[in-house]
């Protein structure tokens, strides 16, 4: 178990750090808090990707540890049969199991959801949070201008274009402030004079003297690539069955959503399988250090497991496969090499 808590928090380690690279970069001039919020919905939700690399890892290690102090041979000496020095693995595999399906089924969707909010958050970081240095914002066809800031935040002698819609509409103003609320920025404006030039010629102009508060939708401006429709692990296990029986899924997703439901049970009962890969591993090449067994769990997981998650999501949705055969080939494949190793061991 302590080397298990040791590899894991290795890898979190590794994935808070590209988490936090990540969400860095894509949310450049966002408030500080995005990005720090981003980094442990990122980690969340790649964390049960990952836990198979930790569970093999440190079986491995403790197996290949056993070897090399004889500890196995001694134990074969005592009588303990070749499988009932599995039983720690086994233990291990369906202790990881049992916490990766709740966070494949139920919290990894939740997370897919808030880390897309926050995404979008991240689309409307520099109206929220202007370069001091700037005096121009564009967005989407939106385009703001300023000639100075005052010390709360406020633009002084603003325009205000857009380029949408047969009559382009000009704002200018002395005065304005800037907010967003969800996917809406709210501009309220003292001093206000606005125009437009009509597509038949005619000019028209009005001016307010208090206070005028314009609502500009976001989403709208961004088109249909802001609002993308959801996916399948945007749904927890109970919702794909409640959608696919109310009949809200087109024939054309029904495979993809299937997939995704039985994917989640394969990936978490692939953590057996695994644990057992990784201590017959252990077992066979751990005597020189661990380097060897190491070496062999991250080429079957990096060349054999993960590519075949991949082939089997591509042969359903490609290849007409069934979802559950798609989903459940990487554990097959795991069971065939884990019943050669077991049979090379006796």
């Amino acid at each position: 178990m302590d080397r298990l808590l040791l590899v894991l928090g290795g890898t979190l380690f590794l994935l808070a750090l590209g988490a936090a690279y990540r969400a860095s970069a894509s949310a450049q001039g966002a408030p500080l808090w995005i990005p720090l919020a981003m980094v442990p919905l990122m980690v969340g939700h790649t964390l049960p990707y990952f836990l198979p690399v930790a569970l093999m890892t440190a079986v491995s290690l403790t197996y290949g540890r056993m070897v090399a102090e004889g500890e196995h041979v001694a134990l074969l000496a005592a009588g303990s049969s070749p499988m009932r020095l599995l039983a720690p693995a086994w233990m291990a595999g369906i202790l990881a199991a049992l916490v990766s399906f709740p966070l494949l089924s139920g919290v990894l969707p939740g997370l897919y959801s808030k880390t897309k909010d926050l995404l979008h958050r991240t689309r409307f970081a520099a109206l929220e949070n202007p370069d001091p240095g700037s005096s121009e914002i564009h967005y989407e066809g939106l385009h703001l201008s300023w000639q100075a800031r005052d010390a709360g935040g406020s633009f002084r002698d603003v325009i205000l274009s857009f380029d949408e819609g047969k009559d382009p509409l000009l704002v200018r103003a002395e005065k304005a402030v800037l907010t967003v609320e969800g996917t809406d920025l709210l501009l309220s404006f003292e001093g206000m004079r606005t125009s437009t030039l009509s597509s038949d010629g005619e000019e028209w102009k009005v001016e307010s003297g208090g206070t005028a508060t314009l609502k500009v939708d976001l989403a709208s401006l961004a088109g249909p690539d802001f609002a993308r429709s959801p996916r399948p692990k945007d749904f927890s296990s109970g919702e794909i069955l409640k959608r696919l029986d109310a009949g809200e899924v087109s024939e054309r997703e029904k495979p993809k959503y299937l997939f995704t439901f039985h994917q989640r049970f394969s990936l978490a009962g692939a953590c057996i399988p695994l644990a057992l890969l990784g201590a017959l591993m252990g077992r066979r090449w751990g005597s020189g250090g661990g380097s060897k067994s190491v070496s062999a769990v991250l080429l079957f997981l990096l060349l054999g497991f993960y590519p075949l998650v991949w082939l089997g999501e591509a042969l359903v949705l490609g290849g007409g496969w069934h979802p559950a055969l798609g989903a459940w080939l990487p554990v097959s494949v795991s069971l065939l090499l884990l019943g050669f190793l077991q049979a090379g061991d006796r």
